[in-house]
């Protein structure tokens, strides 16, 4: 039997193992082993306390809503809210009200605040039901990068 060690991954260390089993074939067994995790682990008492929803003690609303867009909204969309994203379009010009409809549901709201577009008339946003609390929040960092036209 052989071993062959293959470098890191991303922090993961890829094992092969090759047996012979008489034949010119091979049986090769994959198997990832993950390295420790580094800071603070979630019983630590000095690690932050995430509240439901994704809010963090002692983070403010502005940062709160700073972490949620970077960190989940910048799948879809850029990672500046000026601009569009590979999915999503920009959302500075976005109402809180079209915020919650499309976050809460994944669809803008029946009835349009007056003046406001769509940018996309895609169907791809998914809902996020679980930042319900945390919408204000969002729409407030968005607003706060939202660059003089």
């Amino acid at each position: 039997m052989k071993l062959f060690i293959f470098g890191s991954l991303v922090g993961s260390l890829l094992l092969l193992t090759a047996c012979n089993s008489g034949h010119n074939e091979h049986e090769f067994v994959v198997k990832e082993v993950r390295k420790p995790v580094l800071g603070p682990q979630p019983d630590d008492e000095s690690a932050p306390k995430a509240a439901a929803g994704g809010a963090v003690e002692g983070e403010s609303d502005l940062d709160t809503g700073k972490r949620i867009w970077l960190t989940t909204c910048t799948q879809c969309h850029n990672r500046d809210p000026n601009v569009k994203g590979a999915v999503g379009p920009e959302t500075v010009d976005a109402p809180l009200e079209v915020m919650y409809a499309k976050v809460m549901t994944g669809k803008y709201p029946e009835v349009l605040p007056p003046g406001f577009v769509p940018k996309r008339t895609t169907k791809a946003m998914r809902k996020l039901p679980q930042f319900e609390k945390d919408i204000p929040k969002i729409w407030a960092y968005v607003q706060s990068v939202k660059k003089a036209k």
